[in-house]
């Protein structure tokens, strides 16, 4: 292979490390605080930097091999001792990096990545540090010369991931993990463009940190925003004789079922749904709610549209519910996944003796202003069934079926 070729190919390896820590920062958000690609203060240990949020850095050398089947490629101890006259070896450059990176963090966790095998002689455990009961004495002992007293440390903390998969077979297993998180084929591609450029200095970052809102950007990560659902209740507003309490009731105990208020226009439906929404908020019960016929700055067609309707709905979840999510608050969100999300925070729910109220108010305003059903069918096909642990509490005029959700 030509220089160029080995170089790009070295490129392209360094950057599916990149991206699998990236992928790691996307599964488990709470548990990082950044990436910095080619970070200078990490001296040797520069191409990947990923600080976890209790302030512990996770250094990474990588070393790519076009030829990593060659037998001359292997790592031993002689390629990785060997220091040429007034240079230092390979442990000796690494360690003093780590030395660096000790007074600038917590912790350091250093590694080793490569697609280069294990030679016969540098045994290692599972964990991949380095085997003292498999190693040779005179191994032992030139590690100690080079390093001194710190040879335990080393041996203790340094990681080395060596013999890892040729690219192809990485970057198609990075792939299907972003897949697992609803990144498609485009976000893929988008993020490895996006990690080149990074490290080519194309797009500014402060101090050089890529955080979870930039990988997001990068891979097309769908962001879920709300609509408008203020409907003011007045302050002099008296409830319902005898209502209040057991509409109340019925919406506490209805576990996996459908509360449905009807009435005359003008009788004070949604500003009761409103003060509703309210009560149980104030009661930290668990409500997301869509007002249909609301007047705000949305478009009444937005308004309408069952996609966004659980894009909001789903925000508002994402907000106030995301504890509840599990593994799905690490997934690239699709509204197309409401039913999904639903499921998910019910029941977990359930087991704190609440439930979530799920409030959809004004369905006759859609039949009136789209002569259709369509839009209300899609977004009660991902409501209904109602799983464990979610009430349903629906608003409307008395209208005819044929002008509600055919699941309703």
């Amino acid at each position: 292979m030509r220089p160029t070729g080995a170089r790009r190919s070295g490129d392209e390896y360094q950057d599916l490390v990149a991206a699998e820590s990236m992928l790691q920062v996307l599964k488990d958000p709470s548990d990082y605080e950044w990436v910095k690609l080619e970070a200078r203060e990490a001296g040797k240990l520069d191409d990947v930097l990923v600080l976890w949020r209790d302030g512990v850095v996770e250094a990474t050398q990588v070393k790519h091999s076009t030829d990593a089947l060659r037998p001359g490629d292997a790592w031993t101890w002689e390629t990785l001792l060997a220091a040429p006259k007034g240079k230092k070896s390979l442990i000796q450059e690494w360690w003093d990096s780590v030395k660096k990176l000790d007074g600038m963090f917590s912790g350091v966790e250093p590694r080793l990545v490569s697609n280069r095998r294990r030679g016969n002689d540098f045994c290692l455990t599972p964990k991949g540090r380095v085997d003292e009961n498999r190693t040779a004495p005179e191994h032992l002992e030139l590690i100690r010369t080079q390093l001194g007293d710190d040879v335990e440390d080393f041996i203790a903390r340094f990681r080395f991931d060596v013999g890892e998969q040729g690219r192809r077979d990485y970057e198609e297993r990075l792939r299907r993990g972003f897949q697992k998180l609803e990144v498609d084929e485009n976000g893929w591609l988008r993020l490895k463009d996006a990690i080149r450029a990074w490290i080519m200095c194309e797009r500014p970052l402060e101090n050089g940190e890529i955080r979870l809102g930039d990988i997001r950007t990068a891979c097309g990560w769908y962001r879920l925003s709300s609509l408008s659902q203020n409907f003011e209740v007045p302050p002099d507003y008296t409830l319902p004789p005898d209502f209040h309490e057991s509409f109340l009731e019925r919406v506490l105990r209805g576990n996996g079922s459908t509360v449905v208020l009807t009435g005359s226009p003008g009788s004070g439906k949604s500003t009761y749904l409103s003060y509703l929404v309210n009560e149980l908020k104030t009661a930290d019960q668990p409500v997301i709610r869509h007002h249909y016929a609301l007047q705000s700055t949305d478009t009444q067609t937005e308004r309408f549209d069952a996609r966004r309707v659980a894009e909001s709905l789903m925000a508002d979840m994402q907000d106030e519910l995301s504890e509840y999510l599990g593994g799905l608050a690490s997934d690239n969100p699709d509204p197309n996944r409401l039913q999904s999300w639903i499921a998910q925070v019910g029941p977990q729910l359930r087991e704190t003796e609440k439930s979530l109220v799920v409030v959809v108010d004004g369905l006759d305003h859609v039949w009136r202003a789209a002569d259709s059903i369509q839009q209300l069918n899609e977004l009660f096909t991902q409501l209904l069934p109602l799983p464990e642990g979610v009430v349903l509490v629906v608003g409307t005029q008395l209208v005819e079926d044929c002008q509600l959700p055919d699941s309703l």
